[in-house]
């Protein structure tokens, strides 16, 4: 009996622990937020240079190239402190990019016709600017992609959930 208590005693213990971790880093979490993602510049010279930022594990795959001032790169807050840390000059073009697009101007009904021109001229047929500086939101893509599937279902399957993610 006295083992049997002590077994218990330890797996309450261990399960209000366990309990206490699993709720610290659930509300960590969830109060997070977005992620913060910026455009910028950076000053690379040389390929010791491109070398350094793989080395602070910065991803250097998709950039725009500018042989004057170096190449642009879309980093998120935690990648813009390893770049701190690689030592490279840089300059941040657009701190947030979500807002910039979020807060674009829309089009003029002058830039939508040259736009609509530019299509009928290509036969394109269906297409519609989202309502983030002309990119689809996440929610606009998802009701795009189920109009499809109603409209085409031989040539696009249904969206099909695999899982949940904690971010927004």
């Amino acid at each position: 009996m006295k083992t049997f208590l002590r077994i218990c005693s330890r797996l309450s213990w261990n399960r209000g622990f366990l309990g206490f971790w699993m709720a610290l880093l659930l509300s960590t979490a969830l109060s997070a937020g977005p992620e913060i993602y910026s455009k910028v510049e950076i000053g690379v010279q040389s390929p010791a240079d491109i070398a350094r930022l793989q080395q602070q594990d910065i991803t250097v795959e998709h950039f725009r190239f500018n042989p004057q001032r170096g190449i642009e790169l879309v980093l998120n807050q935690e990648e813009l402190a390893r770049l701190d840390a690689a030592g490279l000059s840089y300059t941040v073009l657009t701190a947030d990019l979500a807002a910039a697009y979020r807060d674009r101007r829309p089009p003029t009904a002058a830039e939508l016709e040259v736009g609509r021109r530019i299509m009928a001229g290509d036969n394109i047929e269906g297409f519609d600017l989202g309502s983030m500086g002309g990119f689809y939101t996440y929610d606009e893509i998802t009701a795009v992609l189920d109009t499809m599937y109603a409209h085409y279902p031989s040539i696009i399957t249904q969206k099909v959930a695999i899982g949940a993610s904690v971010q927004d």
